[in-house]
């Protein structure tokens, strides 16, 4: 990006060190050509890595059908594999469940079984679950996310039926028969979902996308709290893909942006403590950067997705949160990460990447070793930063209410405005489209001190330094 001001001395707006790429190896040499990998599950009992999404074979393996299982240093197959209609599957989770496997996806049948919308393995062959999962229109739903919680299996997506039982978006499984989970009492057929549930002090959460209406708080997220479902926050989250605890806080990422509704705690990723929601740093910073994937690894949150910027700093469609602040691993890849697991102490990554640090990998890969140096963010200080001159001014600075920034670039069709408080946190403050090259920045809701901020246009930038009083 070109710093048009001369004016500027930015001491550190973001401190950060150059750091070594993380060195992505290839799991094997018969990858090429292979689709996307949407999820990944260290099985430990069995000491292998079972591999699903949408790809019709490895290598020339065809059996290896939108499911395969890595496991000393070859790949095996689960009978002839999976089918959505006649086509591979679709495959989008992986637990064990009473000694075998489940899985879950757009999913109709497994090796010749009908199954719709999940199936599980025994070691030898498959079996369906209880009549399966189905959609409003009696077809196979589409079933996104598996968790086992306080001895059952819960299966959440677009659900309609489980079994001969009615279940809005999320059902559980006995091991022998289906159950809806608590009446769970809103969904809309044309378009709502369940993406993920997750215990967290004590309660049942779910996320997804889904409105209970005017006058609740259950938009994207929700939680049973014992007697009722009930919503999280003044306003929920809106549309949430993942969730994950770590460090005594539920993370929750997704495609949610408080720079496009500035009544949403984050953007693409929130926590929330059990009263109050924050921004983690002030989250993603493309307004299209979605999360797909969270995890706990080696004392750090991993956060994959289809994003290239987190908390102020390059982060390529991965990056860490210790609680504290965004650190990447240097990695470069051509697409966005699905997955991320843990298997035999490495960390493996899939996705439909076709390279990872110029290398050509397809699709999944594993880490050879931490990279010696993280490119981390924080904000430090900003020194005679020059705010007003022909070409950019910011007004009233200082400020009770608004401020108004006016730079008459070319285009305002493709920006990014950022705003930092003296601590370096990300604050998010309401901003107002722009029109002819004014935004609107409120800073009303935002406690009295010197914040720091940057006007991304097409990649040209414009740092600034506002006082709300």
């Amino acid at each position: 990006m070109r710093i048009l001001s001369t004016h500027i001395l930015l001491s550190c707006l973001l401190s950060a060190q150059l750091c070594l790429a993380q060195n992505w190896q290839a799991v094997s040499v018969d990858l090429e050509g292979f689709r996307e990998v949407y999820t990944l599950y260290a099985d430990t009992s069995q000491g292998g890595l079972y591999v699903g999404g949408r790809f019709e074979d490895i290598g020339n393996n065809t059996d290896l059908r939108s499911i395969a299982l890595w496991k000393d240093g070859q790949w095996h197959a689960l009978a002839n594999g999976l089918n959505s209609y006649q086509f591979p599957a679709s495959i989008r989770d992986i637990v064990r469940y009473n000694g075998e496997i489940y899985v879950c996806g757009v999913l109709t049948d497994a090796s010749g079984l009908t199954c719709n919308g999940i199936a599980k393995w025994n070691g030898s062959q498959w079996s369906s679950v209880g009549g399966g999962l189905l959609d409003y229109d009696d077809n196979p739903a589409f079933t996104f996310n598996l968790r086992v919680i306080e001895g059952e299996l819960y299966a959440c997506g677009r659900i309609f039926m489980a079994g001969n039982i009615t279940a809005n978006g999320i059902a559980k499984w006995d091991g022998t028969s289906w159950s809806d989970v608590h009446d769970f009492p809103f969904f809309d057929e044309e378009g709502d979902v369940i993406n993920d549930c997750i215990m967290y002090n004590g309660d049942l959460y779910v996320c997804g996308s889904f409105y209970a209406g005017s006058g609740t708080s259950m938009l994207g997220i929700a939680k049973w709290n014992g007697s009722d479902w009930v919503g999280v926050g003044p306003m929920g989250v809106g549309q949430s893909a993942c969730m994950e605890v770590y460090e005594g806080k539920l993370y929750v990422g997704g495609y949610f942006s408080s720079m496009m509704n500035p009544a949403l705690p984050g953007n693409h990723i929130a926590s929330w403590d059990g009263s109050s929601w924050d921004n983690v740093g002030g989250g993603i910073d493309n307004i299209n950067g979605n999360v797909y994937e969270m995890m706990v690894h080696d004392g750090k949150l991993y956060v994959a997705g289809g994003f290239t910027s987190v908390g102020g700093i390059s982060a390529p469609f991965i990056a860490t949160w210790d609680g504290h602040e965004w650190c990447d691993l240097g990695s470069t890849s051509d697409n966005g990460i699905d997955a991320i697991e843990e298997f035999q102490d490495t960390l493996y990554i899939g996705g439909a990447f076709i390279e990872l640090n110029g290398q050509p990998i397809f699709s999944i890969a594993k880490s050879g070793g931490p990279p010696q140096d993280e490119n981390c963010g924080t904000l430090a200080r900003v020194e005679n930063v020059e705010t007003n001159s022909s070409e950019f001014s910011l007004y009233p600075n200082p400020t009770t209410t608004t401020t108004t920034i006016t730079w008459q670039s070319q285009t305002t069709a493709n920006y990014q405005l950022q705003l930092y408080d003296a601590q370096g946190r990300r604050v998010s403050p309401p901003v107002t489209y722009p029109q002819n090259g004014e935004w609107q920045v409120d800073m009303r809701g935002l406690a009295p001190g010197i914040y720091f901020g940057q006007l991304v246009v097409e990649g040209e930038i414009r740092s600034f330094r506002v006082v709300r009083e």
